[in-house]
């Protein structure tokens, strides 16, 4: 058997086991060293990571609060719209219970006038109608005295056109060196049909 023969001093023994003592802890070393580089590490990619997150998120905050004003904006148009067409459509419905009253209600108004004509007595002209289909009629004109005024007033009456025939006013006037009388008689016209197409 061979023997081992140890050439170290004690002291140099010593430090010989201090350095593999050294070399036994290296792991924790380099593992707390490591550590510690990663810790700044992963706070700033974390902190890059965070920011870009942020930078996206705020980025959507905008572009949400840009769709919002958007969609207000196109509500208030759409509003607005909505509005138009609402008005549209009312006056189109005027217009559709004016017409639906005028087809109903219609009046021969060609008739009306053959029929005053026919109901003017000689000398005896008119200046001026207003002819209303619902409300009262006016006609207003002159002739040489009362009496012709009178006349036309009775014609009136007996015609199947016209109802309630009123006398409104009369008034002395000159015209060309002659004495007229102005008057105005005032009628509404007759409901039983003779004036309706």
């Amino acid at each position: 058997m061979r023997k081992r023969l140890n050439l170290m001093t004690c002291g140099e023994s010593k430090g010989t086991f201090a350095a593999a003592d050294i070399f036994k802890y290296m792991p924790v070393f380099i593992g707390a060293i490591s550590i510690l580089a990663i810790i700044p590490l992963s706070q700033a990619i974390l902190g890059v990571v965070y920011e870009n997150k942020a930078g996206i998120v705020e980025r959507k905050v905008i572009e949400v609060r840009r769709e919002v004003e958007s969609a207000k904006a196109k509500k208030g148009v759409v509003e607005v719209e909505i509005a138009k067409a609402n008005e549209k459509n009312k006056n189109l419905q005027n217009k559709i219970e004016f017409l639906a009253r005028e087809r109903v209600d219609k009046v021969n108004w060609p008739r009306i006038l053959t029929a005053i004509n026919a109901n003017l007595p000689k000398d005896v002209w008119i200046n001026k109608m207003i002819l209303s289909q619902r409300d009262e009629s006016r006609v207003a004109g002159s002739t040489y005295n009362n009496a012709l005024v009178s006349s036309f007033l009775s014609n009136l009456e007996s015609s199947p056109h016209f109802d309630r025939v009123k006398f409104n006013y009369t008034e002395k006037a000159e015209l060309d060196g002659r004495n007229i009388v102005n008057f105005e008689l005032a009628f509404t016209l007759s409901g039983n049909g003779e004036g309706e197409e």
